[in-house]
């Protein structure tokens, strides 16, 4: 029991003080929402956190890449559709779009999506193994090729998904409803353009207003968690150092304390580095964010302009 007792006796300091900032916090005004204490007394969470920071930089900038990737696609939008088309309508559908990627109901639908995809990416290997292990015995079982039929089960798991979430996103999109409801005049070539085009401004929409900023938050967060992080990671460091001293331990206990230390070693090796990086991306954040905002605006504006102008003619 020692090693237990001791260990949580000297995080138990720092989880305390995270929990007592939190409440001091909170008491000069009333929250309405769910107070979500900091992991960063947790040794888990302590190991995990240069990985945290680089993920968070990393997917920052990425947003940033993004945004500008899509913006550049505005101009060519109109000359993408064909025929006798209601610029002013297709105006109103590319305005909405923009307003749906700030919006609640779109928001909890990338969230659901992104943690989907993610499921199926970090388990491929174990979902490919079951589903196509099932259908290579039941086609066996029935006298067919199995590798064949596991082959294409496997196949259509994963397409049926990535058009599935494809499709929730749709749902959670209005604009795409108002294309449901010009779908007889813009014909079945222009929906369809129009389709691919209402996402991409929702999503650059998304990425300018939502996401960034999300990504902004958690840096910082990071960075006030620093020090709690550190703390955590020396204080396991000790208990582990303490239980393998204690008598009693077998070579097996010893070995797999001395491979969790060393883990904690090698995070707080990077730790230093991860905070002066999460800093370094934090001074300038506020500019970069709202130069992508400024980005999506000025894009869009200049769009809703040249379909105006053409219903103009």
């Amino acid at each position: 029991m020692g090693r237990f007792t001791d260990y949580r006796s000297s995080l138990s300091v720092i989880a305390s003080c995270v929990a007592l900032s939190a409440l001091g916090a909170g008491c000069s005004e009333t929250v309405p929402e769910p107070v979500i204490a900091s992991s960063a007394a947790e040794p888990r969470y302590a190991q995990s956190y240069p990985a945290r920071v680089d993920g968070e930089i990393q997917a920052f900038g990425d947003g940033q890449v993004k945004v500008k990737e899509l913006t550049s696609k505005y101009p060519g939008y109109p000359a993408a559709l064909e025929g006798d088309v209601d610029w002013n309508g297709v105006a109103g559908i590319f305005e909405q779009a923009d307003r749906v990627g700030r919006s609640r109901a779109y928001v909890d639908g990338i969230a659901e999506a992104d943690a989907t995809r993610r499921f199926f990416e970090e388990e491929n290997d174990e979902l490919t193994k079951k589903v196509g292990g099932a259908a290579h015995y039941v086609a066996k079982q029935g006298g067919c090729q199995g590798d064949e039929v596991a082959g294409a089960a496997v196949h259509a798991l994963k397409k049926t998904v990535k058009e599935r979430l494809e499709e929730r996103v749709r749902e959670a999109n209005d604009a795409h409803r108002l294309i449901d409801g010009h779908r007889d005049g813009l014909g079945k070539k222009n929906s369809a353009t129009l389709e691919q085009q209402v996402d991409e401004v929702t999503q650059a929409s998304y990425l300018a207003h939502i996401a960034l900023v999300e990504h902004k938050v958690r840096i910082n967060r990071l960075i006030e968690e620093a020090e709690t992080t550190k703390q955590t990671a020396e204080a396991l460091i000790k208990a582990e150092h303490e239980y393998q001293a204690e008598s009693g331990r077998t070579d097996d206990e010893k070995k797999a304390s001395v491979a969790r230390a060393e883990a904690m070693k090698n995070a707080q090796a990077s730790m230093d580095a991860a905070i002066e990086k999460a800093k370094r991306t934090a001074g300038d954040i506020e500019q970069r964010i709202e130069a992508s905002q400024k980005q999506v605006q000025d894009a869009l504006t200049a769009l809703v302009k040249s379909l105006r102008n053409k219903a103009g003619k």
